[in-house]
């Protein structure tokens, strides 16, 4: 399933701000910087359960796009969310959720609303 987080208020994010961010959450490896189709920054994510997603920063700086499970991503999008100050949301591409990131409480609530 693939999945994007934006900044609430639809800002682009800042390119190394967000790279920093996204390497400071624990289970992020192999960063890599470059010009991948649709993306300038991309890496691996490893959930608490060892679910492997793949985390990509769009070329335009508009969304961050994970895919993966609904657990990987979710606690990729709870998890970035504590180390950023400004608000972001997480929708799927079918719009089937928009869940501000900021109105939660912990992993398990975000999947009870992207599952809702």
């Amino acid at each position: 399933m693939k999945y994007l987080i934006c900044n609430t208020d639809r800002s682009n994010f800042i390119l190394q701000d967000s790279i920093a961010a996204i390497e400071a959450v624990k289970g992020v490896d192999k960063c890599r910087k470059g010009e991948f189709i649709g993306a300038i920054f991309e890496c691996d994510f490893q959930s608490g359960e060892g679910e492997v997603c793949l985390v990509r920063l769009g070329d335009q700086l508009d969304a961050i796009t994970i895919d993966g499970s609904d657990r990987s991503a979710a606690e990729f999008a709870f998890s970035l969310q504590e180390i950023v100050s400004r608000e972001m949301h997480i929708f799927d591409l079918s719009y089937s959720f928009d869940v501000r990131l900021g109105d939660l409480d912990d992993v398990d609530d975000l999947l009870s609303r992207m599952r809702d």
